[in-house]
């Protein structure tokens, strides 16, 4: 075999050796890339999936929200009261709790984005506190008063497990597909199909869980007099907790790992491994979550009606007083617009720099109003009733009345009945009682001797 022909043969080897590990390589890369995506793919991959948006609880989304102008595209009735946060599937559908009544069923509805209902499930009795965590097959998993449930896409129920304690708290779903929920006294870990792969005892837990870095739960828990933060490990193992003076909202987890509690009139921030960093203290209660932002800031709301406006040292950037009254967990859009509920039945939006935007007054609402953020950016607020916020026309005050006549008409019915109903009994009584009294005359005046009477009654 010549010269040339052993170059060649040792060129063609060399060509298919570099192609080959190059091939390997990139079917290696590929993996990686795909268990990278299978692990992100067990939440669904919509605007705001889980309660307070994403598993590290930041309040977040990446949607841009600056086309919102405050205008209102419709209100939905449900049952009664909202008491936790909407969230959102991927393809739009608004999933929301609400409360129940004497006569109705604490109720999930889903809603098409236009505000018209899809499905609904109702629980037993009493009261909805959990928002629907939404996994990437379309599941569900929430919380109605004592029962656990795993929901299918359609509204089926898949599995259900029965708590010894009224359900408080929003789940969450780690990297792996495990779904992390407060059940009364203990943190659940579960399967998708309902296994239970491990429970952690504390006290009362009524605030959701965050996942930080490494798999780690962090959850909040007291029972009226002693209250903590706890960092659990992905095996159920408690690996430090932090003791705090008052009822602690929802953590939140940064990406440098830091862990943001709000508590009293305190705004914590914890090193991964339990320490203080610094403490930052508000002039009132704070009545919100830690709302983090992309760029650092911290927002939190206040009891008298403050927004604060914290910095990543714990220094303060700036503080709006935007409402006489207590100012719920804010939300952040893509364009780092902040939208915030106020008991006063207001949504406000502001810039970064805290300046107003904007503000809605949303018809029948009272109490704490959750905010979200849907897949086309339109904002979610629903304290009474669910309101979509947009760019529409304000929806009328008659429309509204109408919406709320058909969903409460058989209550108004029968409440309806129940009046008249008693107007009758109290007028059959009233008649009874005058006949009666009638009767009596009568007979009274059927004793006297009229003729006697009349006789002694002329003139003399």
């Amino acid at each position: 075999m010549g010269w040339k022909k052993i170059f060649a043969l040792i060129g063609i080897i060399l060509v298919i050796s570099i192609s080959l590990e190059a091939g390997v390589s990139s079917s290696i890369g590929l993996q990686h890339d795909n268990l990278e995506e299978d692990k992100e793919d067990q939440i669904a991959d919509s605007s705001w999936a889980l309660n307070r948006g994403d598993r590290r609880n930041t309040g977040r989304s990446t949607v841009d929200t600056s086309h919102l102008d405050g205008g209102l595209e419709w209100g939905f009735f449900g049952v009664d009261g909202i008491f936790s946060e909407p969230t959102i599937g991927p393809d739009g559908t608004v999933y929301v709790g609400f409360m129940g009544r004497w006569y109705e069923r604490p109720t999930l509805f889903a809603l098409h984005p236009n505000g018209t209902e899809k499905w609904s499930f109702e629980g037993s009795f009493s009261m909805i506190d959990s928002s629907p965590a939404i996994a990437a097959d379309g599941s569900l998993y929430f919380g109605i008063e004592l029962t656990f449930y795993g929901l299918n896409q359609d509204g089926t129920e898949k599995w259900n497990y029965r708590s010894n304690d009224p359900i408080r708290s929003s789940p969450t779903i780690g990297e792996d597909g495990t779904i992390y929920a407060g059940l009364g006294e203990k943190l659940y870990a579960f399967e998708q199909d309902g296994t239970v792969k491990w429970n952690f005892t504390t006290y009362r837990i009524s605030t959701s869980p965050a996942i930080g870095n490494e798999g780690t739960i962090y959850v909040a828990s007291n029972n009226g007099n002693n209250y903590f933060i706890h960092a659990v490990n992905p095996n159920g193992t408690e690996k430090w907790n932090y003791s705090t003076e008052a009822y602690t909202f929802s953590p939140a987890v940064s990406y440098d790992g830091t862990v943001y509690a709000t508590h009293g009139r305190n705004l914590t921030a914890l090193n991964p491994d339990g320490t203080e960093k610094w403490i930052y203290e508000t002039e009132d209660r704070v009545r919100s979550s830690a709302t983090l932002a992309e760029h650092g800031t911290i927002y939190l709301g206040c009891q008298d009606g403050n927004l604060y406006a914290i910095n990543q040292d714990g220094s303060e950037k700036w503080t709006n007083d935007i409402s006489d009254r207590r100012v719920s967990s804010p939300v952040i859009g893509g364009d780092g617009a902040i939208y915030v509920g106020c008991w006063e039945g207001k949504i406000h939006a502001l810039d970064s720099d805290g300046e107003k935007i904007w503000d809605v007054e949303l018809p029948y609402s009272t109490g704490r109003i959750h905010t979200v953020i849907g897949e086309d950016g339109t904002l979610y607020a629903g304290s009474t009733v669910l309101y979509a916020i947009g760019e529409r026309e304000e929806v009328g005050l008659t429309e509204l009345m109408m919406d709320f006549l058909s969903k409460y008409w058989s209550g108004i019915t029968l409440l309806l009945v129940l009046v008249l109903f008693s107007i009758g009994a109290i007028y059959m009584i009233k008649k009874s009682r005058e006949k009666s009294s009638s009767s009596d005359k009568v007979e009274l005046f059927e004793d006297v001797d009229m003729e006697k009477f009349k006789e002694e009654d002329q003139p003399k």
